[in-house]
């Protein structure tokens, strides 16, 4: 789905995984079909980039905060409109939380007050203002009954969600707060700092629960908990992930040593009985641990050309999903560890300017790239085209470039500032082949239904009407 026109900051599925939202720097939320790919709505529009998207946990509801217009929006995803009163901060908003009955949200921010929000009456039910620095992360508990929020402060605070009450005294740290998770029975909060130390809390009276472990020697990236909430998983800066028991608060096994760069993030298998933890890092590897022995199961899963960040696996823990800062996704076999689909855009057409400094590369995700030769440094990247791009082509003064497409368009653009230089040329067809005159006056295309097209690429004009030259597709041209 291209219909962004900026970076996409966030994806996130709905709870049945029919649906699929992205908010972008585009200050746009986009909502989609996740089997046909069908637009559900229009753009929902926020004021500025969008940088987080929650789902209610029946689906209904899709909650959204664009930091630097300083709020949080709730959608109705059923009607695919706004509802309710936009959640207004005085500061950039930086975390939100549905309940897990999906009536009230928690939002957080820079202001360092979280506020509750009950979306079906439309109003603010409490607001917290107990910290003295801007809140990183809120969570409810997974009972409902409790939410706790992380600061810059050093601290978390609990409260009632149904009264505001405090709960618990501060919970002190030694730095900022990075991440926290519950225990599946609320009971237990576990939370880690940037400097790698991670705490265990009894929820119920907020005292600590033995000393803070160092767990890591560098910032703390990820945590996660076991299905039984027996251990605690954490990656970590220092190239390592481990393991704890979180009855003991001791480490469970030998520490996951196998990476060579930061851990990036890192998830439990959902069988309890052959219980595997993968992990991701930017070293461009993924680890696949038995948690038992903390051994490393097989060889690392080897795929992508740049770091590893999103992992993801299958309910019947079959297949991985990984997504890389290469742009891959890739999809793995769990138990053979082999490649199942590598979802990446395909390269269609490459294109050398005249004086073979640059290049362009054409995709069929509707995307033209140009890029530095010598130093392989991404330059522009044209997205204009509402389908694959079949041919890209040089102008020979090498100031143009022209790209065609399904879309039955031609697009034409400065090979040195990224300037579309004219309105798109249109078709009947899908544009299959394009030909530059000698003093890249004029340009002429051919299409799948056999006509051909004359272009004034100054001006972008059609010069005549098209030819009908063949009774069948057109697979090449050439210029005397």
């Amino acid at each position: 789905f291209d219909d962004h026109q900026n970076g996409v900051e966030t994806v996130a599925y709905s709870p049945s995984g029919v649906k699929i939202a992205s908010g972008s720097r585009d200050h746009t939320i986009r909502i989609r079909n996740t089997h046909t790919g069908e637009r559900l709505t229009q753009p929902l529009l926020h004021d500025d980039a969008v940088h987080w998207i929650v789902w209610s946990p029946d689906g209904r509801q899709l909650i959204s905060a664009a930091s630097s217009d300083h709020t949080a929006r709730l959608w109705n995803t059923v009607t695919r409109q706004p509802f309710g009163r936009v959640l207004q901060h005085s500061d950039m908003v930086y975390t939100v939380a549905f309940s897990p009955g999906g009536q009230f949200v928690a939002t957080g921010g820079r202001e360092c007050i979280i506020f509750l929000w009950d979306i079906s009456q439309e109003e603010l039910l409490l607001d917290f203002d107990d910290h003295q620095d801007m809140v990183t992360t809120v969570a409810y508990s997974p009972s409902g009954v409790k939410i706790a929020s992380g600061s810059s402060d050093h601290t978390i605070r609990i409260r009632n969600t149904h009264t505001g009450e405090r709960l618990t005294q501060p919970l002190l740290h030694a730095d900022v707060v990075r991440w926290m998770v519950w225990s599946p029975d609320s009971r237990q909060l576990i939370s880690a700092c940037n400097d790698g130390q991670i705490y265990f809390w009894s929820a119920p009276t907020g005292s600590q629960l033995g000393s803070p472990l160092q767990a890591h020697l560098g910032e703390i990236n990820c945590m996660a908990i076991s299905p039984d909430g027996s251990l605690l998983a954490s990656a970590s800066e220092d190239h390592t992930a481990r393991l704890w028991n979180t009855v003991t608060r001791q480490p469970f096994g030998r520490s996951l040593h196998g990476h060579t760069n930061w851990v990036q993030e890192l998830i439990f298998s959902k069988n309890m009985d052959e219980l595997k933890i993968i992990s991701t890092s930017s070293d461009e590897t993924i680890q696949i641990w038995d948690a038992g022995t903390g051994k490393q199961v097989g060889e690392s899963l080897l795929g992508h050309a740049a770091g590893t960040s999103g992992i993801a696996i299958s309910t019947d823990g079959t297949k991985i999903l990984s997504g890389g800062d290469d742009g891959k996704i890739i999809m793995w076999s769990a138990e053979m560890r082999a490649i199942i689909r590598i979802i990446k855009p395909r390269i269609t057409s490459l294109s050398f300017s005249p004086d073979d400094k640059t290049f362009a590369c054409a995709s069929d995700d509707g995307t033209c790239t140009v890029w530095d030769s010598e130093t392989g440094e991404l330059l522009f990247d044209f997205d204009d085209h509402q389908n694959m791009i079949w041919t890209v082509a040089y102008s020979p003064s090498g100031v143009k470039i022209a790209s065609g497409s399904f879309d039955h368009t031609i697009r034409i653009w400065n090979t040195h500032t990224g300037e579309r230089l004219t309105q798109p040329l249109l078709h009947a067809d899908v544009v299959r082949w394009m030909v530059w005159s000698p003093d890249s006056r004029q340009l002429i295309s051919a299409c799948n239904d056999g006509q051909i097209y004359f272009w004034s690429a100054p001006t972008g004009s059609q010069l005549g009407s098209p030819l009908q030259a063949h009774l069948g597709e057109i697979n090449y041209m050439a210029i005397s």
